[in-house]
């Protein structure tokens, strides 16, 4: 339901551009299956991905009881769409849209692996006593607009599978992985 959600609003308030979803999925019904199914039209279009669980992730470093796969979406996107983009949007399936992505999409990253949004105040104080990056930086990946050429020219997706697996316990997982990894990027 919140991906269905999350779409419908990116759906509502960004009219008059061709949207292409690609919906990456584990153990979802038919049923709702047919409901996204519902959301494409003339200017819409979604493909499914269905997911496995052939990742290796060191479940210590997973929290809020996200799986395995759910954690490496991120990782792993740039490089099966890169064929097809240059350039994506990611977002979380509890993410609501309440404006118009153009705006976001039209962002020049040309020279950047990716574009993200600063994380709160709160969020910035917990890192900087974690990791060695600038907190000030700290980003939230719930929100990622990905230069898919240049993700994949510095094997970012290698790099943050080895990283999530090196022993290290990541409190919030993927997200500090990514914030390690693109940090100034």
């Amino acid at each position: 339901m919140p991906a269905g959600v999350a779409m419908l609003s990116v759906i509502k308030n960004t009219p008059n551009y061709n949207l292409h979803f690609h919906l990456f999925i584990d153990n979802v019904s038919d049923k709702n299956i047919e409901k996204f199914k519902k959301l494409s039209c003339s200017n819409v279009s979604i493909t499914l991905y269905y997911l496995n669980n052939n990742f290796i992730i060191n479940p210590k470093t997973l929290v809020l009881h996200i799986t395995n796969v759910s954690t490496c979406i991120r990782f792993i996107m740039p490089n099966l769409l890169s064929s097809i983009t240059d350039k994506l949007i990611y977002l979380d399936s509890d993410v609501i849209c309440l404006q118009s992505l153009a705006q976001i999409f039209e962002y020049n990253i040309e020279d950047y692996i990716a574009g993200v949004v600063s994380d709160t105040k709160d969020m910035q104080q917990t890192i900087s006593k974690m990791y060695h990056i600038d907190s000030k930086k700290y980003f939230n990946a719930g929100v990622l607009l990905i230069n898919t050429k240049k993700w994949c020219d510095e094997n970012i997706s290698e790099k943050a599978l080895e990283l999530i697996n090196n022993g290290n316990i990541y409190k919030f997982a993927d997200q500090d992985v990514l914030n390690i990894l693109l940090e100034n990027k």
